[in-house]
């Protein structure tokens, strides 16, 4: 049996990322900088460890909170991380005891790849499959192996991936590691990408900049400037231990034209194997409703993986389903996990 207890926050701050990489499959969604970012949004972070008998970690979530008239919440993106079976009634009663109420829902959204194991534990120990999931979330994505010779990366690419890869390295481009982006002009190309697909989804520019700044270390950008020198292509994602998860990505009309998206992804992927990342993980693919992304990613050898995906627990059925009829409605309009989880904007 496993006993939980909550993290002070410079006890979390010291020891909390050295802990979580102690774990395989770690995110950096459930990282101390992923949960410091989110408490300038409003939330707090809540850090849980769980230990055997040995005093050994076992188990880790890292938990947003935020208080509804009497009803705690605590949602969670990327974990949770460990052994599913310690997240049982011990955990929930350490939540309780620790925030001091009664009334207490719970929701993670998983990133790890599904496994009946890991359903089966989950379900023996109370949690219940999310009845719904926010917009635009698919429940599959797609990992890139990195943890070879970037020659066989290559050699994996699909026949017209590497084609216009190959399109790219011939136009007049200058592709460029991005160290102190702008994020003003980040959204701009994002704007122009999304006028001519017709779609809204880049975070706002406050946000942005927040994300920027907390991950700042952590962010590896890459862009494309054409000959005038101009902005119209940009890749980059976010770096922890070793794995790398796509964050940013926009093509300009003049950028789809020309190829740019393949160069700056190409070169990103350089960068991420100088920075030890050995899986990538392209935050997300939609066959379905974004087949051109989709097939995108499937080019360059990635490979589908299906999340575990979104699970919640709540003190009563009644609180369970008032929330989750209330996270319905705001879905209507925004993603429910829209604040704690990545913008999946590609």
């Amino acid at each position: 049996m496993s006993r939980w207890r909550l993290m002070h926050r410079r006890e979390a701050e010291q020891d909390w990322d050295l802990l979580l990489c102690a774990f395989p499959g770690v995110t950096i969604y459930q990282s101390y900088a992923w949960g410091e970012f989110h408490r300038r949004n409003g939330w707090t972070p809540r850090h849980w460890v769980a230990v055997d008998q040995s005093g050994t970690p076992v188990a880790m979530l890292l938990g947003m909170e935020r208080r509804y008239l009497n009803v705690a919440v605590i949602l969670s993106y990327g974990g949770p991380t460990g052994d599913l079976a310690a997240f049982g009634a011990e955990l929930h009663d350490a939540i309780v005891d620790a925030l001091g109420v009664s009334r207490l829902y719970c929701r993670f959204a998983s990133s790890r790849p599904y496994s009946s194991h890991d359903a089966l534990a989950l379900y023996s120990n109370g949690w219940k499959r999310g009845p719904h999931a926010p917009p635009g979330f698919s429940g599959l994505s797609m990992t890139l192996d990195l943890d070879r010779d970037l020659d066989e990366v290559l050699a994996g690419l699909s026949r017209n991936w590497r084609h216009n890869l190959k399109r790219a390295w011939k136009r007049d481009l200058r592709i460029e590691q991005w160290h102190a982006p702008d994020p003003a002009e980040v959204l701009e190309l994002y704007r122009r990408m999304e006028d001519f697909k017709g779609v809204r989804a880049a975070l706002p520019q406050g946000e942005l900049e927040r994300l920027m700044t907390a991950f700042e270390k952590q962010i590896a950008l890459y862009r494309c400037l054409d000959p005038d020198g101009r902005t119209v292509s940009l890749r980059g994602c976010l770096v922890f231990d070793s794995s790398g998860i796509d964050m940013f990505a926009a093509t300009s009309p003049a950028g789809r034209k020309n190829y740019s998206s393949y160069g700056v992804f190409w070169e990103l992927m350089h960068e991420c194997v100088r920075r030890g990342v050995k899986h990538y993980d392209l935050n997300g693919v939609d066959p379905i409703r974004n087949p051109g992304v989709a097939n995108f990613k499937k080019g360059t050898g990635a490979e589908f993986v299906e999340y575990l995906g979104y699970w919640d627990w709540a003190t009563s059925e009644r609180l369970r389903r008032g929330v989750n009829l209330a996270s319905l409605s705001r879905d209507r309009s925004r993603d429910f996990f829209a604040e704690v989880g990545a913008r999946r904007t590609r």
